[in-house]
């Protein structure tokens, strides 16, 4: 906003008093304006919902955590099928069944084809976040 009248300038008629009157009452209006927004801004950054979401979106850009994530999917996903179809330790065979898938499961986690799992899975995020921009 500019001012018609600036603060340093004498008002010597009611004329320019009441434009004076005017342009404080537009800063005041665009101020309060600028408060509100910059308050409901805060407002939101403060929702536990919002600082989730963006701490999650932090960690998941970070190449270890996403290599993190994916291992533990993997693991999380080899103990239940373990779990259904060998039926752990429900009997001697059973347990047998999951120890030998379980030893197979480390060896193929401990090798390079993890890493280049990981290497295709982060080649694909960035070839669709292109095609989106």
């Amino acid at each position: 906003m500019m001012n018609l009248i600036s603060e340093n300038t004498n008002i010597v008629s009611y004329a320019e008093l009441q434009l004076r009157i005017n342009d404080l009452r537009n800063v005041k209006k665009q101020e309060e304006a600028d408060l509100k927004n910059t308050f409901s801004v805060f407002k939101q950054s403060l929702n536990p919902t919002s600082i989730l979401k963006k701490t999650i979106h932090n960690l998941t850009q970070d190449k270890e955590v996403q290599g993190d994530i994916i291992k533990s999917g993997l693991n999380m996903g080899v103990d239940i099928l373990i779990n259904k179809f060998f039926g752990k330790y429900s009997s001697v065979k059973g347990f047998i069944n999951s120890t030998i898938a379980e030893n197979i499961y480390s060896k193929f986690n401990t090798s390079n084809t993890f890493k280049t799992i990981l290497d295709v899975y982060s080649t694909w995020v960035k070839s669709n976040k292109n095609v989106d921009s």
